[in-house]
Order: C-alpha cells, then sequence, then structure tokens
C-alpha cells in the first residue's frame, strides 16, 4: 500500500471515529441521509428537510464535508445537488 492511501485511510478512521463516537451528530445524519436516500443527487433543503437541521447549518457542514472529500457539490438542471463520495460511503458504512 502505498503512503497516500495509508494517510487516506487513517484519515477516513479518524474522521469515522469521531462520529460514530458522537462528536459530531449533525455530520453523521447528514452522511447518513445521503446512504439512505433513493436519490444520488441531494439538494440543500431536502437534506434540511430530512434530517431537521436548518439550511445555514447543513450548508456550513456540507462545506465542511466538501473540504474532506466527502460530499461533492454538481451543478444539475435544477440547480446546485450534493452525493456522498466514495470515501464518505466508507465513514458510513465501515
Amino acid at each position: 500500500m502505498s503512503n497516500e492511501n495509508e494517510i487516506e485511510e487513517i484519515e477516513v478512521i479518524k474522521i469515522n471515529n469521531e462520529l460514530m463516537n458522537g462528536k459530531d451528530d449533525e455530520r453523521y445524519k447528514i452522511l447518513k441521509a445521503f446512504s439512505e436516500s433513493r436519490y444520488i443527487y441531494r439538494s440543500l433543503g431536502g437534506l434540511s428537510k430530512e434530517t431537521g437541521i436548518s439550511k445555514e447549518n447543513v450548508q456550513m457542514i456540507l462545506n465542511i464535508l466538501i473540504n474532506h472529500e466527502l460530499v461533492e457539490q454538481a451543478n444539475r438542471p435544477k440547480g446546485v445537488r450534493f452525493l456522498i463520495t466514495q470515501k464518505g460511503r466508507q465513514i458510513i458504512f465501515n
């Protein structure tokens, strides 16, 4: 395994431990909403409604998740949408 893969795996484990230990329940709720949805692309409003978190807080959390490469932002015909990355799925399913 390369050093880059080892570093990424360590980062995934660290983030996973934070989420699973309840240190950031809202981040976990949003990732879980992605993983349990029948939709690949999610809107800010849809995530807010499903999780019960304000749109402002969802946006802040999505920015953090994007910075950690757990979520991606995409411009779609109906506007900006978000989707979970493979790394984000690892967090939820590990």
